[in-house]
């Protein structure tokens, strides 16, 4: 009913985190042997994880200060311009660059589909809204691989990147029409950022893919 558009919302905002990272694991030994960067091949998906772990981390923030609309156009700028910069990437390093822009937008949008799910669902329905959001990641992790695996099949592994960008403003069209206007801020006192816990989960993913290097 009038919830379809809402539910699309917080479920299309994980699908897009979700079927991000399946289809470039998929990809990406179709984009070495184009670009070359081997040494750095887990690295496109360790540095996607902390970009994603950190701007998930500082949602609260930025729904409490810039509202959900404007947290939306935000976290899918950034989506938009990480998957710009990892089709247009000429070398590794520029793509490890977009990735780590692509988990900053991906991160957030993970984020503010469970963090959404209060302020756009009568409570009684707030289990069912967390079911299609988990059940995002089984979605893609069925369409990721056999997505990611047709382009890596004819060597286009930059048509994979555009895919993403192209359905970015589709998603943000359908945030614009489906957010209700003057959706309240997140309200609630905010808590000391846990520094030291963000810290040691970084440090710990760096200190494992560099040791797999």
């Amino acid at each position: 009913g009038a919830n379809a558009a809402r539910s699309a919302v917080v479920g299309g905002g994980m699908i897009l985190h979700a079927i991000n990272v399946f289809i470039v694991t998929t990809i990406l030994p179709t984009v070495v042997r184009d670009i070359g960067g081997l040494q750095f091949f887990a690295w496109n998906t360790t540095l996607y994880m902390i970009a994603s772990l950190l701007s998930g981390a500082v949602c609260t923030r930025l729904l409490r200060r810039f509202g959900p609309r404007w947290s939306y156009r935000i976290a899918l700028s950034c989506f938009g311009l990480g998957c710009l910069l990892c089709a247009l990437a000429p070398t590794m390093p520029v793509l490890l660059l977009g990735r780590c822009v692509q988990g900053l937008g991906a991160g957030t949008l993970s984020a503010l589909s469970f963090t959404l799910i209060r302020l756009l669902f009568p409570q009684h329905l707030w289990p069912r809204a967390l079911a299609i959001v988990s059940a995002m990641w089984g979605i893609a992790t069925l369409l990721g691989p056999a997505v990611g695996g047709v382009f890596a099949q004819y060597g286009a592994w930059r048509a994979a990147f555009w895919s993403l960008l192209v359905i970015t403003p589709g998603f943000a069209a359908l945030v614009e029409l489906s957010l209700p206007r003057g959706m309240p801020r997140i309200g609630a006192q905010l808590t000391a950022m846990a520094f030291v816990n963000l810290g040691l989960l970084v440090g710990s993913v760096l200190a494992v893919s560099a040791g797999s290097m």
